[in-house]
């Protein structure tokens, strides 16, 4: 959360403008728990504003017409270089939500689970790489991201450590408050556990077999 000059406090929200992509976006549930962690309404403390993605929030803060916004590391970075400030690393607020999601179909599970199971193996032995050879990796986003910047490059990558489940279990309870969340502008949300959307049953399967343990040992 990147706040105009001269807000330093989560109380100092109130009444300013927060710049969020569109309503109902993960942007717009972000911000709507993080005032909620500190008794602000969203609705009726703040005037949320879609600014659209983050670069356009970022320039929108520079220009004035909003208070605050989220961005993503390293834009963090250069917000900072600019005089603004970083009011809260949301990632350390304890605040459960799901930060990314694989999905796939019940057919597909039913028709080709070897499928599924590869591709999750595939996924985890992935991210074991990534967390534990942090230079290749590193060049891996230089090539891909195109990130030069050695100050960038190294933000980014222990902000995907940060909030990177090693064995990529999906967060349960992070599912809930989302789903919480969504209940208050959508109603078809309202009474669904986290459990009807959550299959846990190849991370189980590989949990087993001992998978995990060849990856990160004991």
């Amino acid at each position: 959360m990147i706040v105009a000059k001269g807000i330093t406090r989560s109380d100092q929200l109130k009444g300013k403008k927060i710049g969020i992509s569109r309503f109902g976006s993960s942007t717009d549930t972000a911000v709507r728990l993080f005032l909620a962690k500190f008794a602000l309404n969203a609705d009726k403390d703040v005037v949320l504003v879609q600014a659209g993605e983050q670069a356009n929030r970022f320039a929108a803060l520079a220009a004035g017409t909003i208070d605050a916004t989220i961005v993503g590391v390293p834009l963090d970075i250069t917000a900072q270089k600019q005089g603004f400030s970083v009011l809260a690393d949301l990632a350390q607020q304890q605040i459960p939500y799901p930060q990314a999601i694989v999905e796939t179909t019940d057919r597909l599970i039913r028709e080709e689970p070897q499928l599924v199971k590869n591709y999750l193996k595939g996924l985890i032995a992935g991210i074991h790489y990534g967390i534990t050879h942090p230079e290749p990796t590193k060049a891996i986003l230089d090539k891909y991201v195109k990130i030069k910047n050695p100050e960038f490059l190294s933000a980014t990558y222990q902000d995907y450590v940060q909030i990177t489940d090693p064995k990529a279990y999906p967060n349960i309870e992070g599912i809930r408050v989302a789903l919480e969340e969504v209940a208050k502008r959508s109603p078809g949300a309202k009474g669904k556990k986290p459990e009807e959307f959550v299959n846990l049953r190849f991370l189980h399967e590989l949990d087993k077999e001992g998978f995990f343990r060849d990856l990160y040992g004991k």
